[in-house]
């Protein structure tokens, strides 16, 4: 049970965490850098900072709309029946997945000084498998 346990942290709880670092601290970049630039340009700081959240927030949006365009330029239009059996199975999975990252997210909130980076971590988790299991089922047809 402990290999599973530890087999399971390496297959997903380290890439999961990787990529939401990644995901925040590129929203974080990108807010800092155009804040920065219009700091120097000679706004004031508070401007600057709404602004820049601006910028950040339609650039977003614009990476949003291209991904669903994309989602409805690929998805598929007459599923067969082992799509739709795929698709269901890795939305559950996915269900699974974030019901015990949820569990997770309780259990670490029950020690004392564990960092909220890792809370966040957990919590973003517990989110993205179901989000993602959806975004695969409808891909595939459902």
């Amino acid at each position: 049970m402990i290999a599973l346990l530890q087999w399971f942290n390496e297959a997903v709880l380290r890439p999961t965490a990787v990529v939401l670092d990644v995901a925040v601290r590129s929203v974080r970049a990108l807010y800092f850098g155009f804040r920065a630039a219009i700091v120097a340009m000679g706004a004031d700081l508070s401007v600057a900072s709404i602004i820049s959240g601006f910028i950040v927030t339609g650039l977003l949006l614009g990476l949003l709309w291209v991904s669903a365009l994309a989602v409805r330029k690929f998805r598929v239009k007459s599923p067969t029946s082992n799509a739709i059996l795929v698709g269901t199975v890795l939305f559950w999975l996915g269900c699974a997945i974030g019901v015990y990252f949820l569990g997770v997210t309780f259990y670490a909130l029950s020690q004392p000084n564990l960092p909220l980076e890792v809370i966040g971590y957990l919590a973003g988790t517990t989110i993205l498998y179901p989000i993602a299991g959806r975004l695969i089922r409808y891909v595939l047809g459902r």
